[in-house]
């Protein structure tokens, strides 16, 4: 799995939303935005069988 450090430019994905299909270039147009790592603190939570 590549690092991503503070300054790399993302990688571009689409995604399924509530909001529907998105792509994450298109979503910024020329704005910018912060990608956060919830998954891994949304699987801390999730119960093991």
């Amino acid at each position: 799995m590549a690092t991503i450090r503070l300054g790399d430019k993302a990688p571009d994905f689409t995604a399924n939303s509530s909001m529907g299909t998105i792509n994450l270039y298109e979503y910024l147009g020329d704005g910018w935005g912060i990608l956060f790592p919830i998954l891994l603190i949304l699987l801390r939570y999730v119960p093991r069988n």
